[in-house]
């Protein structure tokens, strides 16, 4: 889509900056190779320039470097996204496409599998969103739901985690002390939602699952339970149902592993280190599904010195 910058706006400044360094090879994991984009000719430098240009290669890491002072909360805070206007390939009823991402790593997700029914879809719905009018939607602060929930439970399931992991073994002298503590931080993440009613007259509490139900129910809607549905536009419908999508994930994972260790204080080892078992599984399989890019760092995180060391590399490449 092709945008008229001019249309409303006025130019505050225009520089002639100085040009980068395009045609000088650098060196890749498979030896030397061009810098991606194709060179183009190298600009003509002014007369009275001494040294060399700030190379291409820098500029582009330097841009990766720029972008990442925004990944964390509040983000970008000059630019304000249309969450009621929000069109988006992640729609789950584009089948195509949910098709062709099957078993495949997001960072790989393409547009090459999709249809051309679901194509003119997409392209409808934003003709759509781009002539209504203005104004419409609930005003709902979407971008902040989301950032709860990811605060909420991001570093809570990292540490419920470690405490399921084998390496978490060695904080505790066996493992009913490591399932009293997963219990507790089980307890720490539902409790909000749970009811003196709700509480299983029978055990074992797994037998008859259908007291977690409402658990679930109230847990997975308590972002969402007093949005007016009928004010939203179809764009902030999709945003509600991936909300309460994910909330619905996440709550009845917890809770499979909360009829687990319900009564493991009770229970002698073996039945401990069986929960354990349990729901370590559910529990990688749930962060594995949710990929949050909040997991996604280094561990042990690198020094200073370390991060110093690759930006001199790009600078030097």
């Amino acid at each position: 889509m092709q945008c008229d910058f001019s249309d409303g706006l006025e130019v505050i400044t225009s520089l002639n900056l100085l040009p980068k360094n395009m045609t000088e090879r650098h060196k890749g994991p498979d030896g030397p190779r061009r810098p991606f984009p194709p060179a183009p000719p190298q600009p003509k430098l002014p007369s009275g320039w001494r040294g060399s240009l700030e190379k291409v290669t820098v500029s582009f890491f330097q841009a990766h470097v720029a972008g990442g002072w925004h990944d964390r909360a509040p983000g970008e805070t000059r630019v304000h996204l249309d969450h009621m206007g929000l069109v988006t390939f992640y729609d789950p009823t584009l089948s195509s496409l949910v098709e062709a991402r099957q078993e495949t790593d997001r960072i790989r997700h393409r547009l090459e599998g999709i249809s051309s029914t679901d194509a003119e879809r997409v392209l409808s719905e934003l003709r759509s969103v781009l002539m209504r009018k203005r104004g419409g939607g609930s005003g709902v602060d979407w971008g902040s739901i989301v950032r709860v929930v990811t605060e909420r439970y991001a570093d809570r399931l990292e540490n419920l985690r470690f405490f399921l992991s084998s390496n978490a073994g060695t904080a505790f002298k066996d493992a009913a002390e490591q399932a009293a503590a997963v219990r507790g931080q089980l307890l720490v993440m539902l409790a909000p939602y749970i009811t003196t009613d709700d509480v299983p007259q029978q055990l074992p509490a797994s037998a008859n699952a259908r007291w977690a139900a409402a658990v679930v129910r109230r847990c997975s809607t308590t972002q969402t339970s007093g949005i007016p549905v009928g004010l939203l536009t179809p764009q902030e419908v999709r945003i509600h149902a991936a909300v309460e999508g994910t909330l619905r994930e996440i709550c009845r994972r917890l809770m499979l592993v909360w009829l687990e260790f319900f009564d493991v204080e009770e229970e002698g080892e073996s039945k401990a280190a069986e929960a354990i078992e349990v729901g370590r599984r559910h529990v990688e399989e749930l962060m594995g599904w949710l990929d949050w890019s909040i997991w996604l760092r280094c561990e042990p995180a690198c020094g200073y010195g370390v991060r110093g060391s690759i930006a001199n590399f790009q600078h030097r490449s």
